[in-house]
């Protein structure tokens, strides 16, 4: 049986999403009664499980409980008891229209020693942080941070999804969160923005130049090519370019863009990458569940994956950029990547590697080449994109105005040579 934790609480947060919106022109006594009912629910099924109601606010409540596996039966509680037929029971009428009463709950399984005030309230970071979870989710969602995920599941019957990689207010770092599909509805959408990883923060400046290749990649993935492979010597570009690609076409794919980074891959032998190393990458990308592979071996991960895509995304195009492929290619993981592509219609990949290869007959080679830049004195600077490139980075690590040597490029020497000189 699992043990409360010494010393520490489980928090539980809950709230009405937009309630302002709902309330919003209501007779006093229509919302008023909607909320007592609201209420009566939910500290039904926190007595019922152990639980102590710490504090309301609003259409809000906070609890804690002893254990992580308490709190989440009580979430569960509650949501079924809020639902009748698998629809919301509690509903107000606005302009003809029924809309439904719906009900976020977050659960967070404090990993350090709380403490009340004098006046018995829990004022400790981390109990901020336990509402911040809660804040990720949209209305009929529960939401779990990893350390109560990790104490509980075993003893929750209903099926769990992972958000990796999410950015959550005041948490610096990016969390794995879990969404308890208490009701096995899995089309709910966390709204934690997905963290930026180092690989993908370069992509925050301007772009430069490309037109021609970002033209030509546009039109082979708008036109159904299924895998286009930006291949080059190391440094050329190839990241950057697919990444702003991502940026054009995100409205193209209706934001189905996942970034597979493969740069931590650090075999020296790349026979030695396994098929379940990048089938692992793709799955953490794709916020898929963590037991997707359970008991996987050889082939059988290209057909849990592709069944998994397809049964997520039906028949809507998504892409998968695969990036610093060089990592990672090898016969095996190509053949892992040929079945995917055989196997799901909707999918569409976007490749970066040093080295050519050839997936036939989904491969669509586009050799990438280094920015043009001046070769004579003559030349007009600003004709060329290394130029260009090259004054943007510069001048964006410009000190400040305040500094006795500002940064500044030489006017009339054509050198093309980046100088300080003192202002006068």
């Amino acid at each position: 049986m699992e043990q409360a934790p010494e010393g520490v609480i489980t928090c539980l947060f809950t709230d009405i999403e937009s309630s302002t919106e709902l309330s919003k022109g209501l007779h006093p006594d229509v919302w008023k009664a909607v909320a007592s009912e609201h209420d009566r629910i939910l500290e039904e099924c926190i007595t019922q499980n152990g639980g102590k109601t710490e504090g309301t606010k609003g259409d809000s409540f906070f609890a804690t409980f002893g254990t992580p596996t308490a709190a989440l039966k009580c979430a569960v509680a509650m949501q079924e008891a809020l639902h009748e037929n698998g629809k919301p029971r509690l509903t107000v009428e606005k302009n003809g229209e029924l809309l439904p009463i719906k009900v976020r709950i977050g659960v967070y399984l404090v990993t350090q020693e709380v403490y009340r005030t004098a006046q018995g309230e829990w004022r400790d970071h981390q109990v901020s942080l336990a509402q911040r979870t809660m804040d990720c989710g949209v209305g009929e969602m529960i939401i779990v941070n990893a350390e109560a995920h990790e104490a509980a599941h075993p003893y929750i019957l209903q099926k769990w999804r992972p958000w990796h990689n999410r950015l959550v207010k005041d948490i610096p770092a990016p969390q794995t969160l879990y969404e308890l599909l208490w009701d096995g509805d899995e089309t709910r959408k966390i709204r934690a923005a997905l963290w930026i990883p180092r690989w993908l923060r370069r992509a925050e400046d301007t772009f430069v130049g490309r037109d021609d290749y970002r033209a030509r990649i546009e039109r082979e993935l708008e036109t159904g090519h299924r895998l286009v492979l930006l291949h080059g010597q190391g440094g050329i570009g190839k990241t950057r370019l697919a990444l702003q690609i991502a940026r054009q076409m995100d409205k193209h794919f209706g934001g189905r863009i996942f970034g597979v980074p493969f740069d931590g891959l650090s075999e020296k032998d790349l026979e030695k990458v396994t098929v379940a190393q990048v089938a692992l990458e793709m799955m953490k990308a794709l916020s898929a569940p963590e037991d997707l592979f359970n008991g996987m071996a050889g082939d059988e991960y290209a057909e849990r994956l592709a069944a998994y895509l397809n049964r997520r995304f039906l028949e809507e195009p998504f892409l998968l950029i695969l990036d610093n492929f060089e990592n990672a290619n090898n016969t095996a993981t190509r053949k892992l990547i040929g079945k995917l592509l055989g196997q799901v219609e909707a999918l569409r990949c976007l490749v970066t590697c040093r080295m050519h290869f050839s997936l036939t007959p989904y491969t669509h080679p586009i050799d990438i080449g280094g920015l043009r830049c001046p070769q004579s004195a003559n030349d007009t600077l600003e004709d060329f994109e290394g130029y260009r490139l090259f004054r943007d980075r510069a001048l964006a690590c410009d000190p400040p105005p305040t500094s006795p040597t500002p940064f500044r490029l030489s006017p009339s020497s054509k050198t093309r040579k980046a100088v300080r000189s003192a202002s006068n």
